[in-house]
This record gives C-alpha cells, sequence and structure tokens, in this order.
C-alpha cells in the first residue's frame, strides 16, 4: 500500500495544466440568465460564462 498523497500533489498529478477559459466566456450574470452556478456543467447543460472570478461556470439546462 501506499501512503495516502496530500491533496496539493495530487492536484498537481491528476490536472498538469488547467486550460485557459475560452474566449467568449465571460463573467455573467448567472441568476438572471436563469442558469445555476456550479464547479462545472453535466453533459445535459450548456455553459454560458462564469458566475465569479472563482471560475464557478454558469450552466443552463437544455430543454
Amino acid at each position: 500500500d501506499y501512503p495516502e498523497p496530500d491533496m496539493l500533489t495530487t492536484k498537481a498529478l491528476k490536472v498538469p495544466e488547467i486550460p485557459e477559459p475560452e474566449p467568449n466566456f465571460k463573467i455573467v450574470n448567472c441568476k438572471t440568465s436563469e442558469g445555476y452556478c456550479q464547479g462545472y456543467c453535466s453533459y445535459m447543460e450548456v455553459q454560458v460564462g462564469y458566475c465569479c472570478k472563482k471560475k464557478d461556470t454558469c450552466c443552463l439546462h437544455q430543454n
């Protein structure tokens, strides 16, 4: 068994580089567009922008 790695090591191994956000994504008023702020959008949702500078995504449910 291997010792439990700390979170920083795990993140560095799993996510070598965070990609740049798409140029057309900007910080939007998510609730006004009836979207949801969350870490990422599921395959049933569309990302329309970011909720804040923390890069939480604003997702809209597809109908």
